[in-house]
């Protein structure tokens, strides 16, 4: 088993706006955690949040590359 934290952002802006403005970048984060054994390929469950949400959650089942 494994836990781990994420973090992430971006910005998109059109080719009259700067990309220093700080209103177009959008941040996120969550905390996942996998199973592996040999019977199994593989479960992940990922639960993530952005500014001003309650939330996401993402379930996998699959092989690990």
């Amino acid at each position: 088993m494994s836990i781990h934290v994420f973090a992430d952002a971006g910005a998109v802006w059109e080719l009259d706006q700067s990309a220093s403005d700080s209103d177009l970048w959008h941040g996120g984060y969550g905390i996942g955690v996998v199973l592996l054994n040999s019977w199994f390929r593989g479960l992940r469950f990922d639960y993530g949040w952005h500014e001003g949400s309650d939330g996401r959650a993402h379930f996998e089942i699959g092989t690990r590359f």
